[in-house]
C-alpha cells in the first residue's frame, strides 16, 4: 500500500521527505503541464533512489493557483514501468 503524509511519501518501507519531492521536481524537467480553471498543474517524474534497489519513478503534480507565484504540493504516486 501506498501512503503520502503531509511530511512524507512512503512506498514499501522507504521514506522520501515531501521536502526531497519539492528539490527533485526543481532540478527536473516537467513531464507535463495541465492548464485548470484554478492555475497551471505541473507533473514532474523523478527515480527515487531506495534501500532494495528498486528506484521507482514516482511523478510528483504541483499547482501554481492563479494569481500566485509559488507552486504547491498536490500529489505523488509511483508510474507504471
Amino acid at each position: 500500500m501506498t501512503t503520502l503524509t503531509e511530511a512524507d511519501f512512503v512506498q514499501g518501507g522507504s521514506t522520501v521527505a515531501l521536502g526531497d519531492l519539492r528539490s527533485y521536481a526543481a532540478s527536473h524537467g516537467v513531464a507535463r503541464v495541465v492548464e485548470t480553471a484554478f492555475g497551471s498543474r505541473y507533473h514532474v517524474d523523478n527515480r527515487i533512489e531506495t534501500p532494495d534497489g528498486r528506484n521507482p519513478v514516482i511523478r510528483s503534480v504541483w499547482q501554481v493557483d492563479t494569481g500566485f507565484v509559488h507552486p504547491r504540493f498536490i500529489a505523488a504516486h509511483p508510474r507504471r514501468r
